[in-house]
């Protein structure tokens, strides 16, 4: 509903010029580290023609730097307290530029897994953990809207990245098959360095594009916000000790798990049922397409309804998803399809 004083409508898309450009970059941060991390699947295949290395040792690479991806979460969560979101972004995007570019240039199997690992740990903070953040403080009331919007650039690139790997290789060969990842990669980093900053009022836009709200008004509640948080009891220990943190740690944790899970092994998956790889690719596309409708669905609804039913409303969705992979038959295949799609990205 909009406020009748002012005409302030939360649920409205009207984001304005800079907002709507920062969806884009916010949405391309996302499309990067998911892609690549569907790649690993289809790129694993090249390397074992080219080079004799195991499939399955590479992929576990993938698990190790989930693991240093959990420490580089606890980093960024500290350097971020200090109001360091923009500079660590750019930080760890350059390094996931340097570390792509060497795995694809390596013939060193050791150097490779290095490299693996470094780039999913840094591409996985980098957009998921970063980027929310930079998100929330430009759009503080609507941020479950906008984030059901440039979350649509998860499932579209787990449905697409494998047709992006195969043209990179079939253009540019082994050696160069990852640099459309990486002009990508670099194109986003370019705008973060240019036009990207913590704070909105820093661009003159005002924060949710609220026009009711002058720039002397945003910039005085920013103020009040940074003076509130530096007098704030809720310091890195307090919370850790808070059983809540613990709950919803566990709880969006599990699903977060789930989906990271079910989009990096569709294909592999989908092939152990006996499809051909050109079908297990387009069921995957399918799936991220009913994937990012429900990304803004679900957006919409945390929006409108709060953080706390949205996710009560993806559990759901989850243990439907669940309970209809586990039936084999053509006939539920459909159905299947548009239940993952819904769940995976709307957690």
């Amino acid at each position: 509903m909009s406020d009748k004083k002012t005409g302030y409508n939360p649920n409205s898309m009207n984001f304005g010029a800079k907002g709507w450009l920062f969806c884009l970059f916010s949405a391309l941060v996302f499309f990067i580290p998911t892609a690549l991390g569907s790649t690993w699947q289809m790129a694993v295949v090249y390397w074992e023609a080219a080079y004799g290395w195991n499939q399955v040792f590479i992929l576990n690479m993938v698990t190790v730097g989930g693991l240093f991806t959990v420490i580089g979460a606890f980093l960024c969560g500290i350097l971020v307290t200090k109001r360091l979101p923009r500079k660590l972004a750019i930080i760890w995007s350059a390094a996931y530029i340097i570390f792509l570019v060497i795995v694809g240039l390596s013939e060193s199997l050791p150097l490779t897994c290095v490299c693996i690992v470094a780039v999913t740990m840094f591409g996985s903070n980098w957009c998921y953990n970063l980027n929310p953040v930079i998100v929330s403080n430009w759009f503080p009331r609507k941020k479950g809207l906008v984030m059901g919007i440039v979350t649509m650039g998860i499932p579209l690139a787990a449905g697409i990245t494998t047709k992006i790997l195969t043209w990179g290789f079939n253009n540019f060969g082994i050696r160069l098959m990852f640099m459309p990842y990486v002009v990508m990669a670099a194109i986003a980093l370019v705008v973060l360095i240019l036009f990207v900053t913590d704070n909105p009022e820093d661009r003159k836009f005002n924060p949710d594009n609220d026009r009711s709200m002058t720039m002397e008004r945003a910039i005085e509640e920013n103020k009040k916000a940074l003076e509130m948080d530096a007098k704030s009891s809720w310091n890195t220990k307090r919370i850790l000790q808070t059983k809540e943190v613990w709950i919803i740690a566990l709880s969006r944790g599990t699903q977060l798990l789930y989906a990271g899970g079910v989009m990096v092994q569709m294909i592999l998956a989908f092939m152990g049922r006996g499809y051909e790889l050109e079908k297990a690719v387009n069921l995957m596309l399918a799936t991220a397409i009913c994937a990012m409708v429900g990304s803004y669905l679900m957006g919409y609804v945390d929006n409108l309804l709060g953080t706390r039913r949205a996710i009560q409303i993806t559990s759901l969705v989850q243990q439907h998803s669940g309970l209809v992979n586990l039936i084999a038959y053509s006939a539920m295949c459909f159905i299947k399809y548009i239940s993952w799609g819904l769940w995976v990205v709307s957690c």
